[in-house]
């Protein structure tokens, strides 16, 4: 399971645009109420206890029972049982033995993956594969979707070994990231940035520590990251603008929460539409709601539109739910959502509405039905990225801008891409102890630029402003900017904000 909330919004104004993610598998805690802290929750969060909207006196979010159903066996997602398992991002392949394969099969042993990101996004600090026995208890047991259940669940099992990728900073803490006690080094990734161990519990089953102990590990080149998941293998991000099967929502005839009637036309009143895929159970999704209402009554007027399928009004066996409408109905009363609340029929959206397991989901389409593309999360993106956007708008598009904080990409012509300043925090200065006035130096935003003049002056709290003679490209926040006199090294910081 991949811990990643994100909030998807679209913003298409002056030829640009601009989608926020925040959400994606469902995860909070759910008894009576479920309560997420209004920090988390955003502002314009619904409240609600399944009649009407309320504020807890502590500023948390409540949701009704009644909107947070359903639970999920952990046990069932545990990674397939398999003779290898190739990771080409960790650098990796493992085999695993006969024995070993068949304790996985009958889940006497589980296989489960973990990973973190660093501050920027842009590079895992570790990630691991453990192996973790299973009580009967542990096999049967059912989690809430909403919650902390999965986890609990988790560090309630006991670890046999754990085979992992760490950075530097992360190999001083193995014992506590892995559970485990015994550590063994098998190697140093091929950027020579990370070290795989071995760890292993010695009180683990005598023959199931053996079959984890024997599990062939395999070091091979990395392929470069490309914003995924650690787990995940690389994808096609040639930049193609051809269409392809799927790319059209097709003709439907559906009715909203509302009902009222509505077909394909819906979003010929728009130059860009986003389609927020949702259920009543979700809080991400009744949280978001708010924004996405405040998103568009500030864009509608500009091209931009808002169409909501909550997913969950048709059953597995392809009736309306009334129960589920209901909720839905409540929900965009309370909300004050102006946009359409749609019911999916079974052929709604040319299939795309099938398989969907995290919430929100969010694609956009533009006048004549046509998916431009969705948002998979700033992870994903980089400055001066052009391919594997994901978004055909029939010209050459950039990202421009990236928000880690609001979790904003921003896409726009090349030119866009190009900037003379930016604030540097978290500055080292080797030439003197204190930049007192401006200088004049020359300043380089990544190891493959060329250094180029710029002018960096004082600021507050220790910042330095950098203001380049001629615009650069692709100035990325998080990275490194340094400052160079002749052959003379300055000092240097991190790019904080691009003015």
């Amino acid at each position: 399971m991949k811990n990643r909330r994100m909030r998807l919004m679209a913003i298409f104004a002056a030829g640009v645009l601009s989608v926020t993610s925040m959400g994606g598998i469902v995860t909070a805690h759910a008894e009576e109420t479920l309560s997420v802290p209004a920090e988390e929750a955003g502002a314009g969060a619904v409240q609600m206890d399944g009649k009407d909207a309320q504020a807890a006196e502590d500023g948390s979010v409540a949701a009704s029972e009644g909107l947070i159903a359903g639970s999920f066996k952990p046990s069932e997602i545990a990674q397939p049982a398999q003779d290898t398992y190739e990771y080409p991002f960790l650098g990796m392949k493992l085999g695993i033995s006969k024995d070993l394969k068949e304790q996985m099969e009958k889940k006497n042993i589980s296989m489960f993956t973990d990973e973190r990101w660093n501050d920027n996004a842009d590079a895992v600090t570790y990630a691991t594969a453990s192996w973790c026995t299973l009580t009967d208890e542990q096999k049967d047991a059912e989690v809430d979707k909403m919650g902390t259940g999965y986890d609990d669940w988790l560090k309630s099992l006991s670890r046999v070994g754990v085979i992992g990728m760490y950075d530097e900073e992360s190999q001083k803490d193995l014992d506590r990231i892995t559970g485990c006690t015994e550590h063994k080094e098998l190697g140093t990734s091929s950027d020579g940035k990370y070290k795989y161990y071995l760890s292993t519990n010695k009180d683990a089953d005598a023959d199931l520590l053996k079959d984890v102990e024997g599990i062939e590990v395999t070091l091979t080149e990395m392929t470069p990251f490309q914003m995924l998941s650690a787990f995940d293998q690389p994808q096609d991000t040639s930049d193609s603008t051809e269409a392809t099967e799927g790319t059209n929502v097709g003709k439907f005839e559906t009715t909203g929460v509302d009902g009222k009637t509505y077909t394909q036309d819906i979003f010929s009143k728009y130059d860009l539409t986003m389609v927020n895929i949702f259920t009543t159970w979700c809080s991400p999704c009744v949280n978001e709601i708010p924004d996405l209402e405040k998103l568009y009554q500030e864009m509608k007027d500009k091209g931009v539109g808002v169409v909501g399928v909550t997913l969950d009004t048709v059953g597995s066996d392809g009736k309306q739910d009334e129960e589920a409408v209901k909720k839905a109905q409540v929900l965009q009363k309370k909300t004050k959502a102006s946009y359409p609340f749609l019911i999916p029929d079974s052929g709604m959206m040319n299939g795309r509405l099938n398989g969907i397991s995290a919430f929100p989901e969010t694609f956009f389409v533009d006048k004549n039905g046509n998916v431009l593309g969705k948002h998979k999360g700033v992870v994903y993106y980089t400055i001066g990225q052009r391919k594997g956007l994901g978004i055909a708008l029939g010209r050459p598009v950039f990202v421009t801008d990236i928000n880690s904080r609001t979790n904003e990409v921003v896409l726009g012509p090349e030119e866009d891409i190009f900037k003379t300043d930016l604030v540097a925090k978290d500055i080292n200065f080797i030439a003197f102890d204190k930049l007192e006035e401006p200088v004049t130096v020359e300043a380089k935003v990544r190891y493959s630029g060329k250094p180029a003049e710029a002018v960096i002056s004082p600021l507050k709290d220790g910042k330095v402003k950098v203001s380049f003679k001629e615009k650069q490209r692709a100035i990325t926040k998080g990275q490194s900017v340094v400052f160079y006199q002749g052959n003379k090294v300055v000092g240097g910081g991190i790019i904080a904000g691009i003015i």
